[in-house]
């Protein structure tokens, strides 16, 4: 038995919750407004180089390509090659096509070895070949090539150390005493440890003196 959906159900009287004939147009509805988004989202993937599929031969007209055989990875590519060769040979360029290929973390310039060198993380996968052949497409003659380093990515690590203060109600002065308890030993050597101290202030009856005590966090 086909029953309507709970998002619909909030929008009409109770007692046509069990109404087999509204349960039906509710179900076409449903498929009708799939359908939909499905197609819109087919048309929007068409302005998108990455994932264009029967929209790729606008792609080929518009950088002059006329071969259209090949997967359409294999014509993306070709797309891919073609747009790079039209820009200029600048950090900018050079950083774009190093986002294409991978997690990019930098690309330096070596003026001694003629050389640009495009550093990566290995969080993902670096996709040479493509690297290769894009970098090919821009290098002018008087640069001698491209190297790779791949790195881990550093990680922050934070630690936090609680410090509890224990009240003691005294008889003269209503004294406040500080007394750190630690919450387990979290340290290493290598780690920069911060501390912040924070200020409580403590009315007293006679001076109203001001006593800083240190909380670390």
């Amino acid at each position: 038995m086909i029953r309507i959906p709970l998002k619909y159900r909030q929008k009409i009287p109770p007692f046509v919750y069990e109404d087999p004939i509204l349960a039906k147009a509710f179900e076409a509805i449903d498929e009708e407004i799939q359908l939909f988004n499905k197609k819109a989202q087919e048309i929007v993937d068409q302005y998108f180089l990455s994932t264009a599929t029967w929209g790729l031969p606008v792609w080929e007209k518009m950088f002059g390509i006329t071969d259209s055989s090949g997967t359409d990875e294999e014509r993306r590519e070709k797309i891919r090659r073609k747009y790079w060769a039209k820009r200029n040979f600048t950090l900018e360029t050079l950083r774009l096509v190093g986002e294409q290929a991978g997690h990019l973390d930098a690309v330096k310039e070596d003026f001694m070895r003629k050389i640009v060198m495009f550093e990566f993380f290995l969080d993902k996968p670096v996709h040479l070949p493509s690297l290769y052949k894009d970098f090919e497409e821009l290098r002018p003659v008087h640069v001698q090539g491209a190297e790779v380093i791949l790195h881990h990515q550093p990680e922050v690590v934070l630690i936090e150390e609680y410090a509890r203060y224990h009240h003691m109600d005294s008889y003269i002065c209503d004294t406040f005493y500080p007394e750190i308890d630690a919450e387990g030993r979290l340290y290493h050597e290598a780690l920069d440890v911060s501390e912040q101290g924070r200020n409580h202030r403590l009315d007293f009856p006679i001076i109203d003196t001001f006593y800083p005590e240190e909380e670390t966090r």
